[in-house]
């Protein structure tokens, strides 16, 4: 599934957080680490007061230094510097994710949860948008006591085709890690509705509340059907069914252990996803736990 591993440094110790689950996953997919550097027109020389390499040598001897220790841990890793400066990393990692064949993208989410940035979307959200690979956020301040460990694996599923091609992910890096897996979905309450939903539930409160209920009913006989599928092919897996806000769920019950959460994603970013209530951003901006964006349709 996974045979070459994405992992942006800029060479500050906040983007070095990826390097763990670099290792964790690839010794698990005996995947190679491609180790790139994207020199950004104007960068400052520090980020969050950790330096940033502005020049291409200097990256370059970074990420070859940073090669050799991976290959200590039994990493086969290669090392590629884009030089020449850009205007957009995001739309430069998009590019190299494809021109390198890589399949699954580690990104460090340094955070922020201003309102410009929730409008914009997160590097991840937009990364997948573009590239159509898988992207791991990973945030330094997750990484807690055991950094790269990944002790269960919660998979957020809705029911909805076009989000659930994490599912296959999920059931996979559980299989390949010998970890736990989760099936979570949540079932929205009257107060938790979308905007839409919230209009139609005035209207007919009602049909709402059956709806609700019924909705609940068919996700514990869905789940319990998958959990028995998956069983079969040897993963230890269980299910749970919430009512409540899906974002602020997944994210609460993300925080116990060392927790990875497999997200299926249509792709929005931005605007377009801050407007369509999309989970994932949401989801990122309420856990420190790393979580993987899974494209509804790959390259």
């Amino acid at each position: 599934m996974f045979q070459r591993i994405l992992v942006p440094l800029d060479g500050s110790r906040l983007s070095e957080a990826s390097l763990p689950y670099a290792v964790s996953i690839g010794h698990a997919f005996s995947a190679k680490v491609v180790l790139l550097h994207v020199v950004e027109r104007g960068a400052a020389s520090t980020i969050h007061g950790q330096r940033h390499f502005t020049a291409e040598r200097d990256a370059a001897d970074y990420l070859e230094r940073t090669a050799r220790e991976l290959s200590g841990r039994g990493i086969e890793a290669e090392v590629h510097v884009h030089g020449k400066a850009v205007d957009s990393v995001t739309a430069s990692l998009s590019e190299h994710s494809g021109e390198l064949d890589c399949d699954l993208m580690i990104l460090c989410a340094h955070g922020g949860s201003d309102v410009g940035r929730i409008l914009r979307g997160s590097i991840g959200q937009r990364v997948v948008a573009r590239a159509g690979v898988p992207v791991l956020l990973v945030r330094p301040e997750g990484a807690g006591a055991s950094p790269g460990a990944v002790g269960r694996i919660l998979a957020a599923v809705d029911g909805r085709p076009e989000h659930e091609q994490g599912l296959p992910v999920a059931v996979e890096i559980a299989s390949r890690l010998r970890v736990p897996l989760r099936l979570f979905m949540a079932v929205r309450t009257k107060g938790s509705l979308t905007c839409e939903e919230g209009a139609m539930g005035r209207m007919l409160p009602g049909a709402m509340r059956e709806m609700l209920d019924v909705l609940e009913s068919s996700a514990s006989q869905s789940l319990a059907e998958r959990v028995d599928s998956i069983a079969r092919g040897g993963v230890e897996v269980s299910s749970q069914v919430c009512r409540g806000d899906p974002a602020a769920l997944i994210a609460s019950s993300a925080e116990v252990g060392d927790c990875l959460i497999v997200l299926g994603t249509h792709g929005k970013a931005g605007t377009a996803a801050f407007w369509a209530g999309s989970v994932a951003p949401r989801i990122a901006r309420l856990t420190s736990r790393p979580l993987l964006l899974v494209p509804a349709s790959g390259r």
